[in-house]
This record gives C-alpha cells, sequence and structure tokens, in this order.
C-alpha cells in the first residue's frame, strides 16, 4: 500500500467516524428531549427505533452497493456516500419528532455501505499476506481515533454551544472529506487489485459461512453487536439522568466514550500484529471476555470515577477482537473475495444493531437501565460461548500461528 493511499483512507474513515461520533453520545438526550417534547410514550423503544433504522437500511445496502461498487468502481460510491452525508448532518436541524430522526437515520444507513465497507475491503486488498492483522490493525485506528475524538468534540459543542452547532460542524467535516476522497483517491483501475473483488451475493455467502471459522466470526459478531448497543445508547442516559446516581451532563458523556475509543485505538497498535503471531482464535475469544464482564459492572457504578475505570477496562477487550476479526475477514477474501467477506462482516455488526436497540429498549421502558446492561452482558458472553463452540471443530490451522482459511 502506497503511503499516500494510506493517508487518504486514513483521512477519509477518520472524518466519517468522527461524524458519527459526534451523534453517538447526543442522539439519545436529543430523541429523549424531542420525545418529550412531543409527549411521545415508550421513549426507550423510540430510541431503539432511530437507532435500528440505520443499522436496518445499511444492512440491505450492503450487498447492492458493492455489486454497483464493481461495476462503477468504488471511488464513485465513497465520494457520493461522503457527498450525501454533507446534507443528511444539516437535515437533523428540520427535525421535529422522533419519525424525523428515524428517517435521516434511514438514509443515513444506506449512504454508510459506500465508504466504510468499501475502504475496509480495499485496505484488505492491499495489505501484504501475513500481515493481516497489522494492517487491519492501522486501520481501524482511524476508525476508533473518529468514534473517540467525534463524542469529546460534539459533546463540548452541545454543552457550550447547540445542537444546531453540532450539526453544521458535523457537514463540514464531512465536506472536507468529501474533497479529499474527490481528489486523491484513484479513478476505477488506479489501484494495483492482488485478489479476487467480488461482492456479496446469499450464495457468496453461504460458500463463505461453510467454513466454521467464518461463521463463527459471523456470529459472534452479531452477538457482539447487540451487546455494545448498550454502551452506545443507554450509557449516555445512565450518565445524564436525574434519577440516577451519577447524573451529569453531556460533556462528562463524551470524555467517557473519547477515553474508551481512543485508548483501544492506541492499544491496536500493538494487538493489531497479535493475531498474526498467535491464535487468531484465542485472541477473538480472550478480547470477548474481557468486554463483557465489565457490562455487569455499569449499575453498581456511583460516580464518574467509577464508570471511567470501568470504560478502561471494556476497551481493551475490542482492542483483541475488532482487528484479528478483520484479519479473518481478509484472509477469507483471498480465496472468495475482499468485498464478500468485509461486506460479510460490516452485515453481522449491523444485524446485531437492527435487533438489540428495540429489544433493549423494551427492557428499558419496562424493567429500568439496569436491566439494560445486564442483558447486554449476557448476550454478549454467549456470542463468545458460540464463536468457542463452532469453531473448536474446525479441522484447519485456526489453533495455529499462521490462522490461515484454506
Amino acid at each position: 500500500m502506497t503511503r499516500k493511499l494510506w493517508i487518504v483512507f486514513f483521512i477519509v474513515i477518520l472524518a466519517d467516524m468522527m461524524g458519527i461520533g459526534f451523534m453517538n453520545p447526543v442522539l439519545p438526550e436529543f430523541s429523549k428531549t424531542l420525545g418529550e417534547d412531543t409527549n411521545v410514550v415508550a421513549i426507550g423503544l423510540w430510541i431503539g427505533i432511530v437507532y435500528s433504522s440505520l443499522s436496518f437500511s445499511r444492512l440491505f445496502s450492503l450487498p447492492i452497493i458493492g455489486r454497483l461498487s464493481d461495476k462503477y468502481g468504488p471511488k464513485r460510491f465513497i465520494c457520493i456516500g461522503l457527498f450525501i452525508y454533507v446534507f443528511l448532518a444539516l437535515a437533523f436541524l428540520l427535525a421535529t419528532d422522533l419519525s424525523h430522526i428515524a428517517m435521516i437515520r434511514f438514509a443515513r444507513g444506506i449512504t454508510s455501505a459506500m465508504v466504510v465497507p468499501i475502504a475496509r475491503a480495499y485496505v484488505g486488498d492491499l495489505a501484504p499476506e501475513g500481515q493481516e492483522g497489522r494492517y487491519m490493525g492501522y486501520f481501524n485506528i482511524s476508525f476508533f481515533l473518529g468514534m473517540g475524538f467525534g463524542p469529546l468534540i460534539g459533546t463540548t459543542l452541545v454543552d457550550i454551544y447547540s445542537f444546531e452547532v453540532l450539526f453544521s460542524t458535523m457537514s463540514g467535516i464531512w465536506s472536507l472529506a468529501f474533497l479529499v476522497a474527490l481528489i486523491f483517491i484513484p479513478p476505477r483501475g488506479g489501484i494495483k487489485q492482488q485478489h479476487n473483488w467480488a461482492s456479496l451475493s446469499l450464495s457468496k455467502a453461504a460458500k463463505i459461512l461453510k467454513n466454521r471459522l467464518m461463521l463463527g466470526v459471523f456470529t459472534s459478531r452479531i452477538l457482539s453487536g447487540m451487546a455494545t448497543s448498550a454502551t452506545m445508547i443507554y450509557l449516555p442516559l445512565f450518565i445524564t439522568g436525574e434519577e440516577y446516581s451519577i447524573h451529569s451532563t453531556l460533556i462528562w458523556v463524551g470524555r467517557l466514550s473519547a477515553l474508551g475509543y481512543i485508548f483501544s485505538a492506541v492499544l491496536q497498535f500493538k494487538t493489531g500484529k497479535l493475531g498474526d503471531r498467535y491464535s487468531k482464535v484465542k485472541v477473538i475469544i480472550f478480547g470477548g471476555i474481557a468486554t463483557n464482564i465489565f457490562f455487569f459492572a455499569i449499575p453498581f457504578a456511583l460516580n464518574l470515577t467509577h464508570l471511567f475505570a470501568i470504560r478502561i477496562l471494556m476497551a481493551i477487550g475490542p482492542a483483541f477482537t475488532i482487528p484479528t476479526a478483520a484479519a479473518l475477514a481478509t484472509s477469507a477474501g483471498r480465496k472468495y473475495g475482499m468485498g464478500v467477506s468485509h461486506s460479510l462482516l460490516n452485515m453481522s455488526m449491523s444485524i446485531g444493531h437492527v435487533i438489540s436497540p428495540i429489544m433493549l429498549g423494551l427492557l428499558y421502558d419496562k424493567y429500568g437501565i439496569n436491566w439494560v446492561f445486564n442483558t447486554a452482558g449476557i448476550v454478549g458472553l454467549v456470542g463468545v460461548l458460540a464463536f468457542y463452540l463452532i469453531v473448536k471443530s474446525y479441522k484447519g490451522d485456526g489453533f495455529k500461528p499462521a490462522d490461515r482459511l484454506h
């Protein structure tokens, strides 16, 4: 991978994820306030619908966008996605009820299928064989830094200024990313592909999921996606809610979120290489357990110091699991096609993010927020167990240091 192209993808994904990071910690409070202003009942359920709408549209857009990208070239779709982002950020300024927010998020899900999955697959395609974990770890650094600095900046803007300033700033950042992509990403044929670039279809998905390692990763990522929705949606409400012991401001939500994502990004300078040297299966199992056991500690947090300690501990696990799962998808992509393997990896998280927000919203409305975090911990650990049970009978070299898919 050329240094110039790496920097371009780094900037594009950093800006993309920073915009998402702007919204994640403030969207629950924004939705709750909008719902209360319009006398909405079952606010937890509606917040779940708002979050699920993005993942739902993204889930069904991924295979379609993948095929169109194959036909017309990846640059075109990355640029189109970023260009539409600019106006979707401004559309939040016109929203007057939760259904408007859900529709904007639905459109955002379609365009998100045009950016990160395509960029991730290209980085995987250009990664040297045997160094997949290292390169996907570097790629994920931009992902985590964006998700880290985004909440920090976004909540500060809301705390000092307003939601209107936040949405306008999002639009500006995505405009910059669009220009970088438009100017510096090579046109179709400008990037030399080392491997088969095939888009996702049901037949190709079924073929790749016959490999027990990929089936294990796919299953565990669905359940992991279901668990992580709890921190993304309900941790901000746990911090800002007057009925809870912490009862702090949005700016602390941003700081807490930034700490976790940035810490995880820094760790990936080292952990991304572990999957290349040791068993990817064991790395994923360790990371999954290290993340999910701390969900059970959240309801016992009495102050921000407790939550900061829990968030740091929860950030360790993803630094192991995410680059290693991406490395497995890259290994599979050498045989089945990079577009197939990485679209499947993204779809697994989207499935979890479709189901979980609505399920957790119902639990929040009926039983309270403690049930949300405890359920997330259980679901996440079930995902780790499912991964182990699926891959334990794998007869290839899945438990050897090289860990390739054949």
